[in-house]
């Protein structure tokens, strides 16, 4: 796949492109909302979509474009910005949900990028190719570093229901 060789606001140029090669187009910076993902299956711009929670809404808005790709026919691929391994593990966790994913190279793993994060060791089983979800455990099965969480705490405040 080739990802957003386009500029993201040229969908009908991904069209084009999409049409003039076998090789798949993934739509990444061109893909935050339910309506971008209509627009690209509409206009047949790209073959397989790039996800990202953060960009496309949460949790909750992702699926829904994973699943509107899923009805057109469409792959998906995780990705992912420099995040903490929250979010990574968050993303690896609907990684795990999606029947259309493409065989290969999703990027859950960008918090390795990050100096200090505040996943204790042990977090993700990777072994340098995989990343196994986790099974045997409770929410995202990581391990949070409460010293270094409370160090990077700016303000607190509770959600009353």
């Amino acid at each position: 796949m080739v990802e957003q060789p386009v500029p993201a606001w040229d969908r009908e140029g991904m069209s084009q492109l999409q049409a003039s090669t076998t090789t798949a187009i993934s739509a990444d910076e061109s893909l935050h909302s339910l309506g971008d993902a209509a627009d690209l299956v509409r206009r047949d711009g790209a073959r397989i979509f790039s996800l990202k929670t953060g960009k496309c809404g949460g949790l909750f808005r992702t699926r829904q474009i994973a699943t509107v790709a899923e009805a057109a026919g469409r792959r998906c691929f995780v990705n992912s910005m420099i995040e903490m391994g929250v979010s990574v593990a968050t993303s690896l966790h609907l990684a795990a949900t999606l029947p259309n994913l493409v065989d290969h190279g999703h990027a859950l793993m960008s918090n390795l990028r990050i100096k200090q994060d505040i996943l204790l060791d042990g977090s993700f089983d990777y072994d340098g190719r995989d990343i196994l979800v986790p099974t045997e455990c409770a929410g995202l099965g990581i391990q949070i570093d409460e010293d270094e969480l409370e160090r990077r705490t700016v303000d607190r405040f509770v959600v009353s229901l």
